[in-house]
């Protein structure tokens, strides 16, 4: 089993609990867990790292073995890249819908940016103890799937 780490923060007045511990889906690593519950449409955590442009983004990814996998596009001035903070806490949410899923979990939050900053987002119900997934978008699993292929 994972490592346990809780992070306490405050955002818009309301303490959201999170840890991050062994995931659900098989190879998937570290993931992102409610420690409290979450409506709909409540902001989880923000998305953060690096704050880097697209073409920076792109020049990483082209100087690694492999492909970056902590890259959020906001729009081509503005990306974040979280791939060398671990301790931005939105970087270990997972896909549910990804490579490895399993059929009884879906993603229940969406990458949302508002007001220029990125954040995830509940898209249903969250309970305690669940696990946050997020989708990646079909082009990221694509690379992916191309990667592995090669």
């Amino acid at each position: 089993m994972g490592y346990k780490l809780f992070i306490n923060f405050t955002q818009s007045k309301n303490n959201y609990m999170l840890s991050v511990k062994e995931s659900q889906l098989p190879l998937a690593g570290q993931g992102l867990w409610a420690q409290k519950d979450f409506k709909r449409k409540e902001i989880i955590c923000k998305y953060e790292g690096e704050q880097v442009t697209w073409k920076e983004c792109q020049r990483r990814n082209e100087a690694q073995v492999g492909y970056g996998c902590y890259y959020l596009y906001i729009n081509e001035r503005k990306c974040i890249d979280a791939q060398h903070t671990p301790w931005a806490i939105g970087r270990y949410a997972n896909d549910a819908a990804g490579l490895s899923r399993i059929k009884k979990l879906r993603n229940n939050a969406r990458y949302e940016i508002i007001k220029g900053e990125a954040y995830i987002v509940a898209s249903r119900n969250i309970k305690n103890g669940e696990e946050i997934f997020v989708s990646y978008g079909r082009s990221y699993w694509n690379i992916i799937s191309k990667t592995i292929e090669n």
